[in-house]
């Protein structure tokens, strides 16, 4: 069984409903590009091109709700995207789908699909417990690429050795790599995201990563407030 997984009481109180989508996938073995896994993030690039442009992308429900849900923790979305809105306007702006392994691509093909924030994590990199919460002041993390992330009023993964995801950006600390065999799937979800549909896309992202990495889904659960 992999780590627990709570929400805060702070995060409660400032966003009632806030909800994450759970996997735990075990015997993973990382590999490069997936063929196949290419052509289908090419064509959820091309559906979304086809359903909005950079001037609509914020009005889309999912991106508007997380952009909601990151002012209600004190977050400025504009200067601090969502992941998934960040992700979105990369291909929106010409500049393609970012290509990593076939277990982050599979990550990054829910994202597209679903329009949500989505954190793939190595689960045998986590300490103990883990927290979605608000961050505080002091707070940080060395991001995937080597920014140094301020941690403070932004929605965050915690564990025991501090802050290492969060629906903005994930730290290099519990970064999914070939070594990694246990990941921890997340899915973050705005208060207004029905049960059905965020099950939907950890079932969905859970099930593309086993197709291209192997393993198999041991555990699955929303945390909802």
């Amino acid at each position: 069984m992999g780590p627990a997984v709570r929400l805060g009481p702070t995060l409660l109180a400032r966003l009632p409903g806030f909800a994450l989508g759970i996997a735990l996938l075990e015997g993973l073995a990382v590999a490069g590009e997936a063929t196949v896994l290419a052509a289908a993030l090419e064509a959820a690039a091309e559906r979304l091109k086809g359903a909005t442009d950079l001037e609509g992308l914020a009005r889309l429900p999912e991106i508007a709700a997380m952009r909601a849900a990151f002012r209600a923790a004190g977050s400025d979305p504009g200067r601090y995207r969502p992941s998934a809105e960040a992700l979105m306007r990369r291909v929106l702006q010409g500049k393609g789908v970012p290509r990593v392994s076939a277990a982050v691509d599979a990550n990054t093909l829910g994202s597209l699909t679903f329009r949500l924030p989505m954190g793939a994590y190595d689960a045998d990199r986590i300490e103990g417990e883990v927290t979605c919460r608000i961050g505080e002041a002091g707070e940080g993390w060395v991001a995937i690429g080597g920014k140094v992330v301020d941690a403070e009023e932004k929605i965050l993964l915690a564990d025991a050795a501090g802050p290492f995801g969060s629906p903005y950006a994930d730290a290099v600390r519990t970064a999914v790599t070939g070594m990694t065999r246990r990941v921890l799937l997340v899915v973050f979800a705005p208060p207004t995201l029905a049960a059905a549909r965020l099950e939907e896309a950890v079932a969905f992202t859970a099930a593309t990563m086993v197709s291209h990495c192997g393993g198999a889904v041991r555990a699955s659960r929303v945390v909802a407030g």
